[in-house]
């Protein structure tokens, strides 16, 4: 009821850990919250799975609509102001709103996904650490195909790495 979503995610989070015996459906209700989920979904417009677009919002702000990091990413998907300015007129403008951020936010996750041929893992390595990174990842490792797994823990950033292993966990 606060909207304190994340650092009600991170005290359950330590509680269920340390007592695994007393996660239950409520409990699991709590730690993946849904607010915003009819603005996902709206946004989503059945192109995108809402539940991974929650998923990746629950990662990216903790559901805070008004969050700013220290790279100046903004609002619930965390956008940074050049690339809302490529994603809507004015975009850079509109971070702080909620349904422009996810609009452009999954209008974003779309054009990662035509890049990377809808491969979630990729997108989201996109997402988090830029596309150029990802297809320089890519070149140096080509037999990924044939071993999707052992690629994505050899993604160089620890924090991407966990950044997609954290979205995938949530994205059910």
């Amino acid at each position: 009821a606060s909207g304190l979503y994340r650092s009600n995610i991170q005290m359950l989070f330590s509680y269920f850990k340390k007592n695994p015996a007393a996660l239950n459906d409520e409990g699991l209700k709590l730690l993946y919250p849904r607010p915003y989920f009819d603005l996902i979904q709206d946004a989503s417009r059945g192109k995108i799975d809402s539940f991974l677009v929650m998923g990746l919002v629950r990662q990216e702000s903790g559901f805070d609509a008004r969050a700013v990091s220290h790279a100046r990413a903004k609002g619930l998907m965390q956008i940074i102001p050049q690339t809302a300015r490529r994603l809507a007129s004015g975009g850079h403008r509109k971070l702080l709103n909620e349904k422009e951020n996810a609009k452009m936010g999954v209008k974003y996750l779309l054009q990662l996904a035509a890049d990377f041929e809808n491969n979630v893992e990729l997108v989201l390595a996109a997402y988090n650490a830029g596309p150029h990174r990802v297809f320089e990842w890519q070149r140096r490792n080509p037999e990924r195909k044939q071993n999707p797994q052992l690629w994505n823990d050899l993604i160089p950033y620890m924090e991407t790495r966990d950044y997609v292993v954290k979205i995938g966990r949530a994205h059910v």
